[in-house]
C-alpha cells in the first residue's frame, strides 16, 4: 500500500509528491513538489488540484480521478499540464494512487509528479497538431468529444451540470462564394479569438467542423447564470469583423443543452444542441 510521507529527499528531488483530499484539496506536499509549481505549502494546502491544473487538461484528469474513487480502489497515470505560481505552462507525468483506511473506504490520494524532460516547446507543438483545429486553433472535432465525454463523467460522479452551445455563423455560404473561401477563412480565424476570449477559465471551445463550433460550459448551477455566460460568446458578434473589402457584420445562430437535464447521452446532447441551433437559425430567417 502507498503511503504519504513527509519529504526526505533532497529539494532538488524531480519527482514531487502530494497527498489529496477525495475533493481534490491539497492536504499536504513536499518540498520538491512545492518547488516544481512554484507555490509554498500553506499556498497549495488552500488550493484544489482543479484550480492549478490547465483548462483543457482538467475535464480528463477529473474524469480519471473520479473513476477510481468510483470503483473504491485502483490508480491512473496521464500526462498533464499544471500552471505554475509564475503563471508558466508544466508538463508533468502524473500518477495518483487511491489510498484506503483500515475499514476499506477511499481515504485520500498520493500523487506523484515527475516534470517531464522532453523540450516543453516540443510537447506543445505534438499536442497542438494531436488536438486542435489547423485554421483556427481552437480544440478540433476529436478533443471536443473527449472533452464532453470527461464531462459526462465528472457531471454523473457529483451530480452536476454543464452545457454544450452550438454556434452556427449565418450566412456564411455566402461569403465563402461571394468573397471566396481565403476570406471566408478569415472570417473563422478571427471568430475563433473572439469565442476563446469569452469563455470562464475551465470552459473550453473548439471547432466541430465548416463554420460550426462548440462551447462546453462547466458547472452550470442557475439558469441566470448560463444566460449570462451564453450572452457573452453571442456578444462576439456584436462588432463587424474586417475584411479585405471592408468590415463585415456577421451574426450567429445558437443552440443549448444541458446534461442531463436535456440529454442522457453526450451523443443526445450534441443532436439536442444543433437542433436548437437550427430551430435558432430558421426563426432569424423567417423573420427576415
Amino acid at each position: 500500500m502507498v503511503r504519504f510521507a513527509p519529504p526526505t529527499k533532497a529539494a532538488t528531488d524531480p519527482i514531487g509528491t502530494a497527498k489529496v483530499a477525495t475533493d481534490g484539496r491539497f492536504l499536504q506536499t513536499d518540498r520538491a513538489l512545492q518547488q516544481l509549481l512554484g507555490y509554498s505549502g500553506s499556498e497549495l494546502e488552500r488550493l484544489r488540484f482543479h484550480d492549478i491544473t490547465h483548462a483543457e487538461d482538467l475535464l480528463r484528469d477529473e474524469a480519471q480521478f473520479e473513476r477510481v474513487l468510483a470503483r473504491g480502489c485502483g490508480a491512473y497515470s496521464i500526462l498533464k499540464r499544471y500552471v505554475r505560481g509564475t503563471g508558466e505552462t508544466l508538463w508533468t507525468e502524473l500518477c495518483v494512487t487511491l489510498i484506503r483506511d483500515a475499514s476499506g473506504t477511499p481515504d485520500h490520494f498520493v500523487s506523484r509528479i515527475r516534470p517531464l524532460e522532453t523540450d516543453p516547446g516540443l510537447l506543445d507543438d505534438l499536442h497542438c497538431r494531436a488536438t486542435r483545429d489547423a485554421l483556427t486553433g481552437l480544440l478540433n472535432r476529436g478533443q471536443l468529444d473527449d472533452q464532453l465525454c470527461c464531462a459526462e463523467t465528472h457531471a454523473r460522479r457529483t451530480g452536476g451540470r454543464f452545457a454544450l452551445l452550438s454556434i452556427d455563423l449565418d450566412g456564411f455560404k455566402q461569403i465563402n462564394d461571394s468573397c471566396g473561401h481565403t476570406a471566408g477563412d478569415g472570417i473563422l480565424r478571427a471568430v475563433a479569438p473572439r469565442i476563446a476570449r469569452q469563455i470562464d477559465p475551465g470552459d473550453v471551445a473548439g471547432r466541430a467542423g465548416g463554420d460550426e463550433f462548440m462551447a462546453i460550459l462547466r458547472d452550470i448551477d442557475t439558469c441566470a447564470g448560463l444566460e449570462r455566460r451564453r450572452a457573452r460568446l453571442q456578444a462576439c458578434f456584436a462588432r463587424p469583423f474586417e475584411t479585405a473589402t471592408g468590415p463585415l457584420h456577421l451574426a450567429a445562430s445558437f443552440g443549448t443543452a444541458i446534461f442531463p437535464d436535456d440529454a442522457g447521452t453526450v451523443g443526445q446532447l450534441i443532436d439536442v444542441a444543433d437542433a436548437r441551433m437550427y430551430e435558432a437559425k430558421l426563426r432569424r430567417f423567417t423573420r427576415r
